[in-house]
């Protein structure tokens, strides 16, 4: 029965197959008869493979089976056979059958794999692998137990450049593969990413005579040519390679002071051109050399490099580039399944976006914005008025964004800064012409729009569940960059406090510490008394928010707001004088005008995004608001939180609702925005909220705690850390960096846990014992790395990564901190409020004592008193996340204090405790002025709350490998170690250059498996040249004395005898010398470990003849590990 399936495919897996003897000749016989040959893996007489591959002949040439060398104990759950298509194809094909009780076996069989393949790859340059089959894990809701598995499948997948079919349709991961106990996907399939295009049928079917709870999994690929989607070459871009020795050192054309911004650039954009066709020259005449000029840059600027490794990971973690093959507008009921057409619907549909809204009236505005109060000073104007200079351009160039792609010009920042010393003169020149002319040059103008598929809606062809990425002229962007920075000094001044997004010293932590605390109040003050049913938080979703803001609108806000007429100009121009061309499947199409909206990508669109708003927040401070109150203090009435486009509305009563209708109705037809009445939600703390009728806010009402809802990316229900640890893992696999060289996976993870971590630690602070988890947790993205050499700095050798339960600790206490600043926000005064009702409650031994009793305390006493006589008792009064800030601050800062009892301490009426909270400590005041000893003060400027994991490795000796210094003692002195590891630094961190290998095998890790396997004998054969070895003298036997690896010493190009003392932090640190060794120990590990596992097949190993060797070097890429 299997056998006539079989016969339907040219390639067909089995599971579940019993492979003794007679079993595979009964098989290989029906396979023969049907035309077919039948291959099956190894196994042993305890434990029989089960797995085979029934291989049409007809169809396909088979070069080889079970070529891949893995270990004894995982050949029984594996087959492999090698072929080649008629499409020219050479494909390994690798069927498993994963053990689905041990699945830390599953995760070494396949990491076992990946060894193998690339090992087998080395014979076979050009080869493809096709793996799958049952693999017992799941890639949707993954178990814990399972991460390490799915982590090695994302290895193998990284590595051979296959991905799951479930790629080619959403809808494929949806579907169970098996009708078992658990049914989950777990029969799958990977195939090469080139076979994308070649695949056209997935089917999931169940043979009725197979009696299997799992089913057959059929994928149909036509390895013929097929009429696909026209796809045009790359538009062309400089190429950033010019910078790089030996390029650099050679003549850049000159640029004449008097060109034009238009001509300067196509100057700059001529020169890469020539050294494009330079490059083909010598690809064409000499590959050798062309490859040779190509590689990585022996002595480079850090500044040329300084963001080479953000942008790498930035860069890996989005999608790969999307190729169109459908575009649906199901608003207009049009479809295009061609480039041409596709383009055309594109455009259609952005067009109409930007088209400019009807006109208002000069009094709508004046009416609308009559809430706007504050106005620029004339000496503010001016500042924002004058001349732009070179150094300021110069300023906002080097801190511009180097990730980002170019636009139209194909001119990058690198490139601007390359050229910075003739191109900054004719910029400068050309910002100011702008703003005194009020014209946008040509150069400037045009936009490039591409569309990418948005998260949550991947499978959609529909046009609105793109995500438009705008591409303008970065020399544009840096002209607005530092227009960013002038208004930055202003906006604290026209922006309210509760707006924070985009604004200098305002934080996404205080928006959602104050949410969430607010939603707690919230929910204590309606046990104890009487609220409104209608108290609601309004979560609005603006529609394509920075797109639709109108032009005339801004203009107005700007004008009301006191900006003078140059930098209006500026920013009207940046705004209207620009025109769009959609760019699909690197085609462009036609140009239109961008009558609406601000520019995404431009620097300057989130701060002109928080200035049109502005007006709409202040038309919400009429509403009466929801009260922040704490035992019976009303601190203040929140109306609104906004960070960016996330705007939360707070509602009282039904008369709040009736003037937040208004408010936006108002906002809406002024501005041209819109709030969406399907995304957004209407939330409400009655139990009975959804059944609530009211007229005036057309969005989904219910209770906030019915179903799951976010607010700035953390649910309102909190955060679930045992589930984010537990993820964390194979989220970095996810992100895409876990494959990248560990200086970039390591700067990576600094960026992914602080961005993921810090902000909800203070809204849900870890536990202790969370944190530690947390710690291991990043630890099992870097295997085989202790964490002493993980956290440890760079220039000690370490990769630099936080240990978070130091880290926090500073975040933690820095809330605590502002209670002695200028700072009046309601959050600030709440905490405030807490230490000193919690005093009087430790002074009167009272839990229940009353809040008025506070007179004559103050928080500093609370802070800084040395006994700890006031952290007792913490859960009287505040949260679990409360008393961890308490908690971190005792442990970070030195507490000196003596607590004295005040001569006067009695009680406060409840109207003046607001008052008495909101007196200012500043550290910048007297001591006498600020209820701060000298001591202290010093004490507080002197504890450091930022960066604590980082100064707490400053302090650590450099790393040294314990077990190599033992074998060569000569490396042991800390002074040779500091010095390498500097060297090392530069290469790695400042240009870039991946030396994973020799700076691994300087941990003393990167040695050959039997190293750190072979416990079983004291003497043995070295796999290398057989000769024998005893087990304490193995390094010193590999690194100082084996003749094999002494051969590939002198093949590198070493001139020096093989010596450890030359290998462990070599004084000698240049490129050209690391190169060598990171290539010497790489090989000298990669062969050893082949023939170990050659041996422990039972396989005699044979001499390694010297073609051997040089084909093993020639094999191995000198860099990386």
């Amino acid at each position: 029965m299997v056998t006539q399936l079989a016969t339907k495919y040219d390639i067909f897996f089995i599971q579940e197959f019993q492979a003794v003897k007679p079993t595979i000749e009964a098989v290989e016989d029906y396979a023969h008869r049907a035309g077919l040959q039948f291959y099956t893996g190894t196994g042993t007489a305890h434990k029989p493979n089960k797995t085979g591959i029934f291989v049409n002949p007809s169809r396909v040439t088979i070069l080889g089976s079970q070529e891949l060398e893995v270990e004894a104990h995982h050949a029984p759950f594996s087959t492999n056979v090698r072929v080649k298509t008629r499409a020219g194809d050479e494909i390994l094909f690798q069927n498993f059958y994963l053990p689905a009780d041990d699945k830390g076996l599953q995760a070494d069989i396949v990491r076992d794999i990946v060894f193998s393949f690339d090992t087998l790859k080395g014979t076979h340059p050009s080869l493809l692998l096709f793996f799958g089959g049952d693999m017992n894990n799941s890639f949707e809701n993954t178990p814990r137990k399972e991460k390490n598995s799915i982590m090695a499948i994302h290895e193998l997948n990284h590595n051979a450049k296959t991905e799951d079919v479930a790629k080619y349709d959403q809808s494929i991961s949806i579907h169970p593969t098996n009708k078992g106990v658990s049914s989950r996907r777990i029969d799958r399939l990977y195939a090469p990413r080139s076979w994308r295009k070649k695949a056209i049928k997935y089917q999931i079917l169940k043979p009725d005579l197979i009696s299997s709870t799992h089913h057959l999994i059929a994928v149909r690929f036509v390895m013929e040519p097929l009429k696909v989607v026209f796809v045009a070459k790359p538009r062309v871009q400089y190429p950033a390679r010019r910078f790089s020795p030996p390029f650099n050192e050679a003549r850049t054309r000159p640029i004449d002071q008097g060109f034009s911004m238009a001509e300067a650039l196509h100057s700059i954009f001529s020169d890469g051109k020539e050294y494009i066709m330079l490059m083909a020259c010598i690809r064409k005449h000499s590959p050798a050399f062309a490859e040779l000029l190509m590689q990585e840059p022996a002595n480079v600027r850090g500044r040329q490099f300084a963001n080479v490794t953000m942008k790498t990971f930035f860069q890996t973690k989005k999608p790969e580039k999307q190729v169109f093959v459908q575009i649906e507008d199901a608003e207009q009921g049009t479809s295009a399944d061609t480039t041409p057409h596709m383009i055309h619907i594109a455009t259609d549909y952005y067009k109409r976006l930007y088209l400019a809204p009807a006109g208002l009236s000069d009094g709508e505005l004046d009416t609308f914005l009559r809430p706007v109060a504050t106005r620029l000073t004339p000496t503010q104007v001016r500042e924002l008025d004058r001349p732009f200079t070179a150094e300021e351009l110069l300023q906002a160039l080097e801190k511009s964004n180097t990730s980002t792609a170019p636009g139209p010009d194909g001119i990058q920042f690198a490139v601007l800064r390359g050229y910075w010393e003739e191109i900054g003169p004719i910029l400068t020149r050309t910002a100011n012409e702008i703003m005194s002319t009020g014209k946008l040059p040509p150069c400037f103008r045009r936009v490039y729009i591409t569309l990418i598929p948005k998260n949550q809606h991947k499978g959609s062809h529909d046009i609105t569940d793109l995500r438009p990425i705008l591409l303008s002229s970065t020399s544009l962007k840096v002209i607005s960059k530092a227009v960013c920075y002038r208004l930055q000094k202003y906006l604290d001044l026209l922006i309210g406090p509760h707006q924070r997004g985009f604004i200098k010293n305002r934080r996404i932590s205080q928006n959602i510490m104050e949410f969430f605390t607010m939603n707690d109040l919230i929910k204590q003050l309606r046990e104890v008394s009487e609220c409104s049913e209608y108290q609601a938080i309004l979560m609005a979703d603006f529609t394509k928010a920075f797109d639709r803001i109108s032009h005339t609108y801004m203009a107005a806000v700007l004008l009301k707001m006191g900006f003078g007429d140059l930098i209006i100009r500026l920013l009207m121009l940046i705004m209207q004088d620009q025109e769009a061309q959609i760019f699909m499947n690197n085609c462009p199409g036609l140009p239109f005008a961008m009558k609406c909206g601000t520019r995404q990508g431009n620097p300057l669109s989130p701060l002109i995004f928080n200035l049109a708003l502005e007006p709409f927040l202040l038309q919400l401070k009429r509403l009466k608001g929801i009260p922040i109150t704490y035992q019976q203090v009303t601190l203040e009435r929140m109306q609104y939180h906004a960070f960016a486009d996330d705007v939360n509305i707070y509602l009282d009563d039904i008369s709040d609702y009736k003037l937040a209708a208004k408010a936006i109705a108002d906002y809406e037809r002024v501005s041209n925005s819109k709030i969406s009445t399907a995304k957004s939600k209407l939330l409400g703390f009655d139990p009975n909220f959804a059944q609530n009728a009211q007229n005036f806010l057309p969005f989904s009402q219910s209770h906030i705690g019915s179903e799951e809802v976010k607010y700035l990316g953390i649910l309102i229900d909190g955060v679930d850390w045992t589930k984010f640890i537990s993820q964390l893992p194979f989220r970095t696999v996810l992100q895409g960096y876990s494959h990248l060289d560990l200086v970039t996976r390591a700067k990576g993870t600094v960026i992914f846990v602080s961005s993921q971590v810090v902000y909800k630690d203070l809204v849900q602070c870890m536990s202790l014992k969370e944190v530690r988890s947390l710690d291991d947790g990043v630890k099992k993205v870097f295997q085989g790395i202790g964490k002493d050499k993980l956290y440890a700095r760079p220039k000690n050798g370490g990769y630099g990564v936080m240990e978070m339960k130091v880290q926090l600790q500073g975040h933690r206490a820095k809330v605590l901190l502002h209670s002695f600043s200028s700072i009046q926000d309601w959050y600030t005064n709440l905490l405030r409020l807490k230490m000193l009702h919690h005093m009087a409650k430790i002074l009167l031994n009272n839990e229940r004592a009353a809040i008025t009793s506070i007179a004559g305390l103050d928080w500093a006493s609370f802070l800084f008193e040395q006994s700890g006589k006031f952290t007792r008792h913490m859960e009287w009064t505040f949260s679990p996340t409360e008393r961890a800030y308490v908690v971190a601050w005792r442990q970070i800062v030195t507490c000196t204090r003596t607590f004295v009892q005040p001569l006067v301490w009695g009680s406060l009426p409840l109207n003046q405790i607001r008052d008495y909270i909101t007196m200012m400590m500043e550290l910048d005041r007297a001591p006498e002025d600020s209820g701060l000893t000298s001591e202290e003060i010093l004490t507080l400027q002197a504890t450091g709350f930022k960066s604590l994991s980082r100064k707490k490795q400053e302090e650590m000796p450099p790393i040294r490998p314990t077990k190599f210094t033992a074998v060569c003692p000569e490396a042991a002195p800390q002074k040779r170690w500091r010095k390498f590891w500097k060297g090392l630094y530069k290469h790695e961190w400042l240009a870039h250059s991946d030396f994973s290998a020799i700076h691994l095998f300087n941990f003393g890790s990167f040695v050959p498996l039997q190293f750190d396997q072979y416990h079983q004998a004291t003497h043995f054969a070295c796999h290398l040249c057989l000769g024998p070895v005893h087990l304490e003298s193995f390094l010193a036997h590999l690194y100082n004395n084996c003749p094999t690896s002494a051969y590939w010493w002198r093949k590198v190009g070493m001139l020096q005898p093989m010596l450890l003392n030359f290998m462990l932090a070599p004084q000698d640190t240049s490129f050209a010398n690391l190169r060598r060794l990171n290539w010497f120990v790489k090989v000298v590990r990669k062969v050893y470990s082949a023939r170990y596992r050659e041996a422990g097949d039972g396989n005699i190993l044979q001499p390694l003849l010297n073609r051997l060797l040089v084909g093993a070097l020639n094999r191995t890429d000198p860099m990386g590990r």
